[in-house]
C-alpha cells in the first residue's frame, strides 16, 4: 500500500533503514562473534521493517488495530527478536541456528555444537528487543554475547493513532557480557514473577560502544 491509497495516514509509510548509520567493523571495541558482520545486522533489521509494515497493512485493511495495539509489549518485542534471529540465522547459516530448546539460552548457537541444535543454556548470541534506550533486563545475569535492537513506537496522544509515524528501530548494539555487567533482583516472596537482571553501567558503555548501526 502506498501512502496516497492510505489516504496519508503516516502509520502505513513504509521505513527504510538509512545504510549510512552502518558501523564500520574495524572501528568496533572487539570483532564480532560467529563471523557476523554489521551489514548481517541491517538487512535483518531492513526485514524486521518490512514485516511490520505488511503487517499493518493487511491488519488496516481488514479493519483491525495496528499491531502494536494488538499485541502486548513483551509480545510486540518478542516479534522483533524473534525476528532479528531468525534472520541472523538465514545470515549465518554455516555458523549459527536458532537454539530449538523452547526458551533456552541463547537465541542463536553455534551450529552442531550441540545435539539437534538444543540447549537449555549453552553458549551464543543472545537477542533482546527494547523500547528503552538502558534499562535491559533478562532472566539470568548470564555471560555471553547479547544483541540489543532498540526499537521506537510513537504514542503522542494529541495525534490521531493512524497519524503516528510508523515503529522503527533506531539502533543495533552488540557486545560480550560478563556477569559482572549484571545487577540482580531476585523474585519477591508470594509473587509469581521470577528474579530479573539488569544490565548495569558497565554492560551499558560495552554495548553502546558496540552498536554497529545507529538511525
Amino acid at each position: 500500500m502506498s501512502p496516497e491509497s492510505g489516504h496519508d495516514l503516516r502509520f502505513l509509510y513504509p521505513v527504510s533503514p538509512d545504510p549510512e548509520g552502518l558501523v564500520d567493523s574495524s572501528s568496533l571495541p572487539e570483532p564480532l562473534s560467529y563471523g557476523l558482520q554489521p551489514r548481517h545486522v541491517l538487512r535483518a533489521i531492513e526485514d524486521v521493517q518490512d514485516l511490520l509494515h505488511q503487517l499493518n497493512v493487511v491488519l488496516h485493511e481488514s479493519a483491525y488495530e495496528p499491531l502494536e495495539d494488538l499485541l502486548d509489549r513483551a509480545s510486540f518485542s518478542g516479534l522483533i527478536s524473534r525476528t532479528i534471529t531468525t534472520r541472523l540465522a538465514e545470515a549465518r547459516s554455516g555458523s549459527l541456528v536458532v537454539n530449538r530448546y523452547h526458551n533456552g539460552y541463547p537465541d542463536l548457537i553455534p551450529h552442531g555444537r550441540y545435539p539437534n541444535d538444543t540447549v537449555q543454556r549453552g553458549v551464543g548470541l543472545e537477542v533482546k528487543a527494547s523500547r528503552s534506550d538502558g534499562s535491559w533486563q533478562s532472566h539470568g545475569p548470564r555471560p555471553g554475547w547479547f544483541i540489543v535492537v532498540q526499537f521506537q513506537i510513537d504514542e503522542t496522544e494529541s495525534v490521531a493513532r493512524l497519524q503516528h509515524e510508523p515503529t522503527r528501530v533506531v539502533a543495533a548494539m552488540l557486545a560480550n557480557l560478563g556477569e559482572e555487567d549484571w545487577s540482580w533482583q531476585p523474585a519477591r516472596a508470594g509473587r509469581i514473577r521470577s528474579g530479573t537482571a539488569s544490565v548495569k553501567a558497565s554492560g551499558r558503555l560495552k554495548l553502546r560502544d558496540g552498536a554497529v548501526w545507529i538511525d
